[in-house]
C-alpha cells in the first residue's frame, strides 16, 4: 500500500507515493475482519512484488453500506431496516469472483487516510488480491449508500466516489509500469473520469494489454465511457446504460432507453466493441462476439436476497474464462450462475463462488437464442 501526500500547483493535485507495510496499518482491525463472512481467510500467500499478475483493475473500491428495508419504501419519512457496511466497489466484487476461480488480479485505487482504507487493504489481503492502493492524506474513502426493498431490488442509492476521479493516465503510467506492462488484461469502470478512460483506453498505448474490458457502473457515469466505446475490446453493460451512452453518441437526449437490446448491441459492434454481455435484469443476458448475437434465459429463483454485485459477478467471470481462452458463449452459463448466487446473499460478493458449485448450476442455463 502507498501513502500519497498531496502536492498542490496552480491547477492539479498530484501525489507522492511512499510505500507502507499494510500489514502495520491493519493489525488492529484484523481479529474483528475475520470473523466477517464476506471477508474469509484465504491461505494463498501474496507477492506484492509480483510482475506477473493477469488482470489489473483500475479504480472501483470502496466501502458499501447496504440499508435493508424491512417493509417497502415509504418517500418523505423514516424507514425501519438494517443497515450492514462491507468492502465493495466494481473492480474489488469483479476481482474478487476473478480470484476464487484462479485468475492473478491486482487492483491500483485511491483511498482516504482512515479506517474504511484499512479495511479495504485488509480485504485485498484476505482474498488473495495484489494490492496497489494509494493512501490520500487528507480524504476520506469512497463508499456506496444503497438502500434494498424487502425484494431484493434497489430502491435508490448514493455514491459518493470523488476520489476516483483524481485517477489520471500519467499518474497511474508513473507509478504502476511494472503492473500494468505485466498484465494480460485490463479492467476499467465509469468511476473514472472521461479523460481517463479516453487516454487509458488508448489503442496506441505501448502498455495496452491484450484485452481491455470496460464496465459501465449506472446509466448516469456511462456516459463518461460513451466517447471511449471504440477503444474497448470487451463491455459489460446493461440495457439503460448502453442506452445512455448511445444517446451521448448519436446526440440523443437520455431519458430513458431508447433501443432495443438487439438494436444497441448492434450500434455498439458497428464501434469496434468485439464482445461483451448486455443484462436485462433477471430476464435476459445477451452477448456477442465476433461470430454473432447470442440471448441467454437465465433459470427463475426462489427468493433474491441482494441485487447489488450480480453484474460484477459476471464481469469476474467472464474476465476469467477470456484470460482461459474460452468464447464468450461458453462463460455465459457460468457467468449467469455466479451472478445468480451472489443475489442470494446479503452483499456484493459471495465467497463461497467456485468452478465446481458454477458448473453444476450452469447446465440447468438453456442454450442460448441465436440473433
Amino acid at each position: 500500500m502507498y501513502f500519497a501526500k498531496p502536492k498542490s500547483d496552480t491547477n492539479t493535485i498530484k501525489y507522492s507515493l511512499v510505500y507502507a507495510d499494510p500489514g502495520t496499518i491493519v493489525d488492529s482491525l484484523s481479529a474483528h475482519l475475520r470473523t466477517r463472512a464476506e471477508s474469509p481467510e484465504i491461505s494463498v500467500p501474496m507477492h506484492s512484488n509480483s510482475t506477473d499478475n493477469n488482470a489489473v483493475f483500475f479504480s472501483g473500491i470502496h466501502m458499501d453500506l447496504l440499508g435493508r428495508l424491512a417493509a417497502p419504501a415509504h418517500p418523505g419519512t423514516s424507514n425501519p431496516g438494517k443497515i450492514t457496511t462491507m468492502a465493495g466497489g466494481a473492480s474489488l466484487n469483479s476481482a474478487s469472483v476473478a480470484s476464487l476461480l484462479g485468475l492473478k488480479c491486482t487492483i491500483i485505487g485511491m483511498v482516504g487516510d482512515d479506517q474504511a482504507g484499512a479495511i479495504l487493504a485488509d480485504t485485498l489481503k484476505h482474498r488473495a488480491i495484489t494490492n496497489r492502493l494509494t493512501i490520500c492524506q487528507g480524504k476520506n474513502t469512497g463508499s456506496y449508500t444503497s438502500i434494498i426493498e424487502p425484494d431484493g431490488n434497489l430502491h435508490i442509492a448514493i455514491a459518493d466516489l470523488g476520489l476516483n476521479e483524481e485517477m489520471r493516465t500519467e499518474w497511474i503510467l508513473e507509478n504502476f509500469h511494472r503492473e500494468i506492462s505485466g498484465a494480460d488484461i485490463w479492467f476499467v469502470n465509469s468511476n473514472l473520469s472521461a479523460d481517463t478512460l479516453l487516454n487509458l483506453t488508448d489503442k496506441h498505448l505501448p502498455q495496452r494489454p491484450k484485452i481491455l474490458a470496460a464496465a459501465s457502473i449506472s446509466p448516469s457515469k456511462s456516459q463518461k465511457l460513451a466517447p471511449s466505446l471504440a477503444n474497448i475490446d470487451v463491455l459489460f453493460t446493461n440495457i439503460t446504460e448502453a442506452s445512455a451512452m448511445l444517446n451521448v453518441i448519436t446526440g440523443k437526449k437520455y431519458d430513458a432507453p431508447q433501443f432495443s437490446a438487439a438494436s444497441c448491441i448492434g450500434q455498439i459492434r458497428k464501434l469496434g466493441v468485439t464482445r461483451g454481455s448486455l443484462s436485462q435484469g433477471a430476464d435476459f443476458l445477451w452477448v456477442w462476439d465476433k461470430s454473432g448475437v447470442y440471448k441467454f434465459k437465465p433459470p427463475s429463483l426462489d427468493k433474491i436476497v441482494d441485487v447489488t454485485g450480480a453484474g460484477d459477478a459476471l464481469a469476474g467471470t467472464f474476465l476469467t474464462g477470456l484470460a482461459n481462452n474460452m468464447s464468450i458463449v461458453e462463460i455465459s452459463p457460468l457467468a449467469i450462475a455466479a451472478a445468480q448466487m451472489t443475489i442470494t446473499t446479503l452483499g456484493p460478493y459471495n465467497p463461497d463462488i467456485n468452478i465446481d458449485e458454477l458448473k453444476s448450476l450452469a447446465v440447468h442455463v438453456k442454450a442460448p437464442d441465436i440473433q
